[in-house]
C-alpha cells in the first residue's frame, strides 16, 4: 500500500490513500545454484568474519609464547664452563682451581669483597680426605685432614666465601 500525502490539507485530519497492487512472477526470477563451490578468497573472508576474535587472541598468544621463549633463552648461555665435567659426588681433590674459581666469582664472592682464590690454591676447597664426606676443619683436625669432600660440597656451600673453608 503506497499512500499518498501531496493533498494532504492541514486543516483536515483525512488524506487520500492510493492502493496499487503488485505483482511478482518468480518463474522469472533467475535461481542460483547455492551448490557452487566457493572460491577460496570467500572462504577466507568468511573464516576471517566467522572467527576473527578466536584468530586474534590465538596469534596474540602465540607472539606472547614465542617472545617469552626468545626472552628466556637470550639469558641462557650455551657456553662451557670449567665445571662441567664434575658430577654432584666427584671428589673435591678431582676438581680444578679453574673451576672452583668459577664458582666463587658465580656465587658473588669476589663482588662482596672476598679475595678470590688464587692459580695455585690447595685448601680446604680443593681436599677430599675422606671420599665426598664433608670435613670442617677444627684444632684438632688441620690442613689435609679436612676438606669439602665433594663438587656438591663446593657448590653448597661456596656461599660463605670464605678461602679456609668450614672451621670450627
Amino acid at each position: 500500500m503506497i499512500m499518498d500525502t501531496s493533498n494532504y490539507n492541514k486543516n483536515k485530519t483525512n488524506f487520500n490513500m492510493i492502493t496499487k497492487e503488485i505483482t511478482i512472477d518468480i518463474d522469472k526470477i533467475e535461481s542460483v545454484d547455492v551448490s557452487q563451490e566457493l572460491d577460496l578468497n570467500t572462504k577466507i573472508q568468511m573464516c576471517w568474519v566467522n572467527n576473527q576474535r578466536k584468530i586474534i587472541c590465538l596469534t596474540l598468544l602465540l607472539i606472547i609464547v614465542f617472545a617469552t621463549i626468545g626472552i628466556l633463552l637470550s639469558g641462557t648461555k650455551v657456553t662451557q664452563t670449567y665445571c662441567d665435567k664434575y658430577t654432584s659426588d666427584s671428589f673435591t681433590s678431582e676438581v680444578s682451581v679453574k673451576c672452583l674459581q668459577e664458582i666463587w666469582t658465580n656465587t658473588g664472592c669476589t663482588s662482596r669483597g672476598t679475595p678470590p682464590i688464587p692459580d695455585n690454591y690447595v685448601g680446604w676447597w680443593l681436599q677430599s680426605p675422606q671420599g665426598t664426606k664433608l670435613i670442617p676443619c677444627t684444632k684438632t683436625i688441620k690442613d689435609f685432614n679436612c676438606g669439602a669432600g665433594s663438587f656438591q660440597n663446593i657448590v653448597t656451600y661456596s656461599y660463605i666465601c670464605k678461602i679456609e673453608g668450614l672451621i670450627y
